[in-house]
């Protein structure tokens, strides 16, 4: 899927709605194509300006996510 986003697509990360936190989605940033290679550029902790490899990103999210969370990452909107 990562292949047909288009520079300039907005990504959000979507966590389940459980009921007891405010916001489903966590984290904004823009999908950039350079090359063959799918960025996401977004603002990290503390106002830096950051360009990851996409599919990197997303991977070690999920790696990083507790098997029995309560309020797990369902995708990307």
């Amino acid at each position: 899927v990562l292949q047909h986003l288009p520079t300039g697509t907005v990504l959000n990360l979507v966590h389940k709605d459980d009921g007891h936190h405010p916001v489903i989605i966590t984290h904004q940033g823009f999908v950039i194509r350079e090359g063959d290679q799918v960025l996401l550029r977004h603002a990290s902790t503390g106002g830096r300006i950051r360009t990851n490899d996409l599919n990197s990103y997303l991977k070690g999210l999920i790696s990083q996510q507790k098997p029995n969370s309560k309020w797990p990452l369902v995708g990307v909107n």
